[in-house]
């Protein structure tokens, strides 16, 4: 890699305005920390929709797509920003022209969020630029310099990413801060993340999560040190191959649902499913986490994805049951950035059958 280039002059003020944020606002998050600390969850959960901040103009404006969310019945809005490292082995991450929102994007972002009435959650993710096989993503980062690991090394270009935006959060009234996303390889940290967190906490007074895999939610060690627990839900509905029924994929929830019990009563935290949705192939009930580009679009098997979706989160199907409960308080649904309609097979529900089965099944509520 080459060596490190210099952050933006909005980056730099933010970055500067973290690390000389009063120490006071802990006071402020103990408060809150206090309220969130129940297990208990809510009997409705609360629905949201993802929209990630992915247009190639990095000042682009998302308030159209903000207003379309705010009709949709949803209670708040999941931002997700990405940065990206070159690769797997990468230490620095930083904005890719073309590909990650300016800072005041984001800024401005938020405010529409909020005058939209809704509640904003902020999530900073990373991508990578290249990889050398598919199954290198950022659940699987080793970096490294000059042939050695270079843990700390990362941790520092993250802690940058992760405070600027914590800072924008802050000052642009976000409701929850989201400090990684699907970091697996680094979720044995420890003290690196308890490190980071603190520093979020010095500058954001809202209520701090992570999000976890799906399949490896378990490994976190440091959920002590937040506020929330968030996992994504791309749980596997369907064998590969399979037909599943809408009555055969609302019984396929029941064991991730009784699997997330499990690690909300062990850790005793809240619990959010912080994405949660199917992209427009014929993967998707078996495979919900991959857009699958090779395979043929789906329409239909996206939109009863969702009707079984809402019959067991908003219709309380398995929990009225007896089956499973809903042990999560809130709910974001991935993803509505996105061109929508007959030629897109992304997770996006605009302008297809989904949009009308989330629209009819969130204004039940």
């Amino acid at each position: 890699m080459a060596g490190r280039t210099l952050p933006t002059s909005d980056l730099r003020a933010t970055v500067a305005q973290a690390h000389a944020a009063l120490t006071g606002w802990l006071l402020v998050l103990l408060c809150l920390a206090g309220l969130w600390a129940s297990p208990a969850h809510a009997e409705e959960p609360v629905p949201g929709m993802g929209l990630g901040l992915f247009a190639s103009d990095p000042n682009w404006d998302y308030g159209p797509l903000v207003d379309e969310i705010a009709t949709v019945g949803v209670d708040g809005v999941l931002l997700v920003v990405p940065w990206y490292q070159h690769d797997v082995r990468s230490t620095l991450i930083r904005p890719k022209p073309g590909l990650s929102p300016s800072i005041s994007t984001v800024r401005r972002t938020l405010e529409q969020v909020r005058d939209a009435g809704l509640r904003a959650t902020l999530m900073p993710i990373v991508l990578l630029e290249t990889q050398e096989n598919p199954r290198q993503w950022r659940g699987v980062i080793a970096p490294e310099r000059d042939g050695e690991p270079a843990t700390k090394r990362w941790f520092a270009s993250y802690r940058d990413f992760v405070l600027a935006h914590a800072v924008v959060a802050g000052q642009s009234g976000a409701e929850r801060f989201i400090v990684g996303s699907e970091l697996l390889s680094m979720e044995g940290e420890r003290a690196l993340w308890l490190d980071l967190i603190a520093g979020v906490r010095a500058v954001f007074a809202g209520p701090l999560a992570y999000s976890a895999n799906w399949d490896q939610f378990d490994q976190v060690t440091f959920w002590d040190s937040l506020d929330a627990i968030g996992v994504n839900g791309y749980f596997r509905l369907a064998k590969d191959g399979a037909k599943p029924t809408e009555d055969e994929l609302v019984q396929a929830w029941t064991q991730p649902l009784r699997d997330l019990e499990a690690l909300q009563k062990a850790v005793g935290l809240p619990l959010l499913l912080t994405e949660v949705g199917y992209p427009s192939r014929t993967t998707a009930a078996a495979k919900p986490w991959c857009a699958c580009a090779a395979e043929e679009m789906d329409f239909a098997l996206q939109a009863t994805l969702y009707e079984a979706l809402l019959r067991v989160f908003v219709g309380r199907h398995l929990a009225r049951s007896g089956e499973a409960p809903l042990p999560f308080d809130a709910w974001f649904l991935w993803n509505w950035f996105g061109l929508g309609g007959p030629e897109d097979g992304t997770f996006t529900p605009r302008g297809k059958p989904a949009e009308d089965v989330l629209r009819r099944g969130l204004r039940r509520r």
